[in-house]
């Protein structure tokens, strides 16, 4: 057998064999409450198509489980997940996880997706927010347990009320005047407002946001010393992915009214 007739078999027999492979599996979990347009009941939503076309791309296989949020990134702290599934950054979280860091922060590069979170109140009530200091918070605002802006609300001096899991709740407990005002992700809270004409009768949403936030798959610390390499190829191959035409397609599908 020729030379060249030679190595283009082993190339075809390599290639062959890197195809057959079988996917490496990764334990995720994720919040089991509804975030619109990331997660619907039913495994629809925007996180769920990024996940499986990053299946496809990096030859992996992803178990998914949902949980009560902050029980998700407990169990990702006693290892019992290889990871967590948009998870805004927090330096304490990095005693249960590993973010895809450059130097000292996330490299927001390699976020799985991006989003604010916004104040709503009643409309013509009080409460304001200018951007840098609240004004006009005269008892509980509503936010959900384990979410990232719980602490920047107890910073800013706010007593937080944290007993409702949902968006939904969390809107109906300012209806009922249990809170004053609600923070949530800007694009969950507009999507109940626009589904409920007693919210969107009722509720606005007030403007600049509160903060704007990258959402990153956060590894546990067993799966990366475990997988390191696996652990890059995932979070290297984030860009291209949501850059992709079927991943825009999803998107602009799940955006429309």
């Amino acid at each position: 057998m020729r030379l060249s007739s030679l190595l283009t078999l082993l190339t075809s027999l390599l290639l062959t064999t890197a195809q057959a492979a079988p996917p490496a599996t990764v334990r995720l979990c994720y919040d089991q409450e509804d975030v619109y347009p990331w997660r619907v009941k039913g495994g629809q939503g925007l996180d769920f198509t990024l996940l499986k076309l990053l299946e496809g791309r990096v030859n992996v296989h992803f178990e998914l489980q949902a949980l009560p949020w902050k029980r998700c990134l407990l169990e990702l702290g006693e290892n019992r997940h290889d990871g967590a599934v948009a998870a805004s950054f927090r330096p304490e979280r990095m005693e249960v996880g590993v973010y895809p860091m450059v130097g000292s922060v996330p490299d927001t590069n390699l976020r799985m997706r991006a989003e604010s979170y916004s104040l709503f109140r009643l409309k013509g009530s009080t409460p304001s927010w200018d951007g840098k200091r609240f004004s006009g918070i005269e008892g509980n605002v509503g936010a959900q347990a384990g979410y990232s802006i719980v602490e920047q609300l107890k910073t800013a001096g706010l007593s937080v009320d944290t007993g409702a899991a949902s968006a939904d709740d969390n809107l109906r407990k300012l209806l009922l005047g249990r809170v004053v005002a609600v923070a949530l992700l800007s694009s969950e809270g507009d999507a109940s407002i626009a589904a409920n004409p007693e919210f969107s009768a009722r509720i606005e949403r007030l403007y600049p946001p509160l903060t704007e936030r990258a959402y990153y798959l956060l590894f546990s610390k067993s799966f990366y010393a475990r997988d390191e390499a696996l652990a890059q190829r995932i979070w290297q191959a984030l860009p291209t992915v949501r850059d992709s035409a079927d991943y825009k397609r999803a998107e602009a599908a799940m955006r429309q009214p």
